[in-house]
């Protein structure tokens, strides 16, 4: 009863004494903690000590309980007199602010779930006619209104987030009709895919299509490799992307493999070759025409055999772009021999030689385009030649829409000529599903 009080002095209540009891608090419950922690750790002899330590500790805390607590009822006393002397204008300026900041949070937040947008900086409100208008409507505003500004702004504020309510539900409603409606579009395409009259349409759909000459879509790089391609290639091309789109059951891609610079640097040699060219000044401006490569003959006689090695070996010179006709791991690889004019072809990833048995009677042993002998009468067609063992099929001909006239049948052949197998050609459909057919039996 003798000792002093805890409770602070009036004049040295302060809040930041008050938090600095608390903190004490906080640091004598800590050293309360550490006590205990000796205690259980100690034997019997020094825990007498270490109990007094704790009963001095404890005693502590209350006393810097009482303080806190002292000192935060002085402030409250304070706090409580000073609201009471506050200004009335004052209270109901900032209570005003206070509103106006709830309305304008809550119409951002209203934005933000609308479209997704971020905070504008302020809040834009319909005209003051349309407000006045839109609020008579709804019954929110009286005709004989207050015309204080501050009532005002404030009545424009929570018409418009009901309005802006309204419309992110109405927008809500528009999304969940949309995610609906693609829904059930994309389930009728799934059901059109698998209807057969859907194919057959697709089907006359194509021949409009190719009356009109409507290109395929392709990518640029694309475009720009078929612009490279040679007209025979292209027709090849053509044919089995055709083949592609149109044949759902066939599980084939046709690609275009190569380098465009190449190509185009091909081209451009070949444009260069044949054509004449003026030498310098020193000559006397005299012209000359510039040699194609491996055509260097001497006149009157035989070339050498260097020169007749290089002849021989430019004749099955390969195009740089090619085409792919692909069936899952396994594929067929076409290039053009642009000297002998003739398109090769040969499989990869599997055994043996199934492009050779398509069709009877062609093998790709002998050479088509008979044309040679006559340009060249000294050439002979040598399949050891030719790249990666490509053969010039007779088929792969005819999807290139190319035409050769036969060598004359002897005298012996005469009687069995049908003139229904010179003009036949092979179908491109025919072809791949001939082609996918001995690739499958031969797994």
């Amino acid at each position: 009863m003798g000792a002093p009080s805890p409770a602070p002095v009036p004049e040295n209540a302060t809040p930041e004494r008050c938090d600095a009891q608390l903190e004490l608090v906080g640091e004598i419950c800590q050293e309360i903690r550490d006590v205990v922690e000796k205690i259980i750790a100690a034997n019997v002899d020094s825990r007498n000590e270490l109990v007094l330590l704790a009963q001095e500790r404890f005693a502590a805390l209350r006393g810097a309980q009482c303080a806190a607590l002292s000192g935060l009822d002085h402030l409250k006393t304070q706090t409580r007199a000073r609201d009471v002397e506050a200004d009335p204008a004052r209270t109901r300026a900032g209570t005003a602010a206070y509103e106006m900041a709830m309305l304008e949070r809550e119409l951002r937040d209203v934005q933000d779930d609308g479209d997704g947008g971020g905070d504008t900086g302020g809040i834009e409100l319909m005209e003051l006619a349309a407000y006045e208008a839109d609020a008579r409507a709804r019954g929110l505003l009286e005709e004989n209104a207050s015309t204080d500004a501050y009532e005002l702004t404030t009545k424009r504020l929570a018409h418009e987030l009901i309005v802006r309510r309204e419309l992110v539900e109405k927008q809500k409603a528009l999304k969940a009709e949309l995610a609906a409606l693609q829904t059930t579009v994309e389930e009728r395409k799934k059901m059109l895919g698998k209807n057969d009259a859907v194919r057959q349409l697709k089907r006359h759909a194509e021949e409009l299509r190719r009356k009109f000459d409507l290109p395929y879509s392709s990518s640029g790089a694309l475009e720009r490799r078929v612009s490279l391609l040679p007209m025979s290639m292209y027709v090849l091309y053509a044919q089995l992307k055709h083949v592609q789109q149109m044949s759902e059951d066939l599980a084939i891609k046709v690609l275009l493999v190569g380098h465009i610079g190449d190509a185009e640097a091909y081209e451009a040699r070949d444009e260069e070759e044949g054509e004449v060219v003026a030498k310098d000044n020193d000559d006397g401006g005299r012209r000359t025409k510039r040699q194609r490569p491996g055509g260097n003959q001497r006149r009157g006689g035989k070339a050498p055999a260097a020169d007749a090695a290089t002849s021989a070996s430019s004749m099955y010179a390969e195009h740089p772009l090619r085409v792919e006709l692909v069936f899952g791991e396994k594929k067929v690889i076409f290039a053009y021999l642009v000297k002998l004019h003739v398109i090769v072809a040969r499989a990869l990833g599997v055994s043996g030689d199934p492009l050779g048995e398509l069709f009877p009677g062609d093998d790709g042993s002998e050479l088509p385009n008979q044309a040679i002998s006559v340009v060249d009468q000294n050439f002979t067609f040598d399949l050891s030649s030719v790249n990666h063992g490509a053969k010039p099929y007779k088929w792969a001909q005819d999807l290139a829409g190319m035409s050769f006239i036969s060598s004359l049948p002897s005298r012996k052949r005469d009687e069995n000529l049908d003139s229904k197998q010179i003009t036949s050609k092979a179908n491109a459909l025919g072809v791949v599903r001939a082609i996918g057919a001995k690739f499958a039996a031969k797994i």
